[in-house]
């Protein structure tokens, strides 16, 4: 457990400012921080897919938090309020099915610590959604990609793609029946 945390800490310090450095270079450091943030937000309750090496981990957090809004700013990309509402009903449904997901080093055994999990993970979901509606589209947007983004990671078929077993839990489970 120590050497868990020991990891999280060691891979948070050093992703994140890769993040916004890289965000700062591309111009893009409020939208990397606002999508970020939401992610983050909603990570915390949801869960979901972890890389299993820190190079692939920074990968990921600067081509989704950093190069995308890059791309969407270059692109000069405009979102309609129907498009974020569409976005958000996929990511209302995602959570919903799926959240919260586990991982192989850190399985959610306990199935009331699951439930409390799911049930915060909608709540944050709501209360994102509710926060973003008090910003202009742009803004709206990002907040929308970032939780968009950690509705995808909790998925199976996401688990599925990166190769990496889902409802890590279930093992427990079968261990402890075995007993």
């Amino acid at each position: 457990m120590l050497y868990v945390r020991r990891h999280f800490i060691y891979t948070r310090f050093l992703t994140l400012p890769e993040i916004y450095i890289v965000a700062l270079i591309l111009g893009t450091f409020m939208n990397t921080l606002v999508m970020h943030i939401s992610y983050a937000l909603l990570r915390w309750s949801a869960g979901g897919w972890h890389a299993r090496k820190s190079l692939n981990c920074s990968l990921f957090g600067i081509i989704t938090f950093s190069v995308f809004p890059f791309i969407t700013q270059s692109l000069d990309i405009h979102i309609s309020i129907f498009e974020i509402l569409l976005f958000l009903t996929i990511v209302f449904v995602l959570i919903y099915c799926y959240a919260p997901s586990d991982t192989e080093k850190n399985p959610l055994v306990d199935s009331s610590e699951r439930k409390k999990a799911h049930w915060k993970s909608i709540l944050t979901t709501l209360l994102i959604a509710l926060s973003a509606s008090f910003f202009n589209t742009t803004t709206q947007f990002f907040i929308v990609s970032g939780i968009l983004v950690e509705s995808v990671l909790v998925t199976p078929l996401f688990y599925k793609l990166m190769k990496v077993r889902y409802n890590n839990y279930e093992e427990y489970a079968e261990i402890k029946q075995q007993k």
